[in-house]
Parts: C-alpha cells; sequence; structure tokens
C-alpha cells in the first residue's frame, strides 16, 4: 500500500467569482426595493382607512341632519293633521321618513366605529374617542405615473436577471484544477512529489 496526501485548488476562468458577487448583489436590491414597496403599500392601507374615517363622519353628519330634519318635518305634519289641514296619511307617511333615517343614522354610527377601529388597528390601538382632522376634498395628483419604487423594483428585478444570465454565461469557460502533494513508496521507503493539472472536456 501507498498513501498520498495532496491538496488540489480549482482556478476559475471566466469572471465566475465576480459574477456570483454581482447576483447577489443584486439579490440585495431586490430585496431593498421589495422591502420599500412593502412600506408604501402599508402607508396606501392607512391613507385609504383614514379616507374611510372620514367619509363616514361626513355620511353620519349628514344622516343625522336628515333624521332632525324629517323629525321637524313630522312635527309640522302632526299639527297639520290635527288641525285638519292634512289628511290622516301624511302624518303616517312622516313617521316613515323619521323611521327610515333613525335606521340610516344607526347604520352610519356603525360605520363609523367600524372605520375608526380599522385604522386604529394599524398601530393596535382602540378606535374609540379617535379623532380625524382634515376632509375628503383633496388635490389628486396628476398626471398618474408608476411610483419610483415600483420603478426601482422593476430595475432591481431587471439587474438581477442580467446577473443571472452573466452567471450562466461565465460557466462556458472551463475551470482547471492544480494539484500538488507528497506519496509514500512503500517499495523503496522513499518520498515523491505529485504534481497534477486536471482540464475538463469542452462541451
Amino acid at each position: 500500500a501507498e498513501i498520498t496526501a495532496s491538496y488540489a485548488q480549482t482556478l476559475e476562468r471566466g469572471n465566475k467569482r465576480e459574477a456570483r458577487i454581482a447576483y447577489a448583489t443584486s439579490g440585495v436590491q431586490v430585496a431593498e426595493a421589495t422591502t420599500n414597496v412593502t412600506r408604501l403599500d402599508l402607508a396606501a392601507q392607512v391613507e385609504r382607512a383614514w379616507f374611510d374615517v372620514v367619509i363616514a363622519d361626513e355620511v353620519a353628519w349628514a344622516a343625522q341632519f336628515r333624521l332632525k330634519t324629517e323629525r321637524e318635518m313630522q312635527a309640522e305634519a302632526v299639527r297639520r293633521v290635527r288641525g285638519y289641514k292634512d289628511p290622516l296619511f301624511v302624518e303616517t307617511r312622516a313617521s316613515a321618513r323619521v323611521t327610515q333615517a333613525a335606521i340610516a343614522m344607526t347604520e352610519a354610527k356603525q360605520r363609523q366605529a367600524t372605520t375608526r377601529q380599522i385604522l386604529a388597528s394599524f398601530w393596535g390601538g382602540a378606535g374609540e374617542g379617535l379623532e380625524i382632522s382634515g376632509g375628503v376634498l383633496v388635490d389628486t395628483p396628476s398626471p398618474l405615473v408608476i411610483a419610483k419604487a415600483d420603478e426601482a423594483l422593476e430595475e432591481a428585478h431587471i439587474a438581477q436577471a442580467s446577473a443571472a444570465i452573466a452567471v450562466e454565461q461565465s460557466r462556458k469557460v472551463q475551470d482547471y484544477t492544480v494539484s500538488g502533494g507528497l506519496r509514500y513508496l512503500r517499495a523503496t521507503g522513499g518520498v515523491a512529489l505529485v504534481t497534477g493539472v486536471s482540464i475538463p472536456l469542452g462541451r
């Protein structure tokens, strides 16, 4: 039996290492761009929830004003019916409108509470007692264009795809493997130096 101890090292060619580093770097850029888009998506959800609260407040105010008006009209209808100036169905119809307005008011109040609870859930708070400032009439930027964060994400994906192509292209260049070591010759008791070069077949 003979014993050989050797060390082998692959010599990468075709800029394989640089291509892998560029691909890994592009992956980091994609992750950063994705994080920015995710944050903006969360901000958009909060903004929509805020608009829902503002709109619910406006609807509740309108429902309250409607109920107040319907009750005033009902009182006038009752007065005229009791004074025999209008038929009985006028009072009945006024009462029905008050009932409808009261139902709408209840629904609007429930909507107010729900939208506030949804908005407060983004920071783990409670919607009860939440005060909102601002209105629904705001300026809308025009024209609509793709957001910078979305554009950056798409550019990062393109850069990653280009880096992946570079990695594949670098693999067409074959790598060499050099080795060296010592071999113990049992027959003579000597030690021989062993070196070698491995060159893969082209493909």
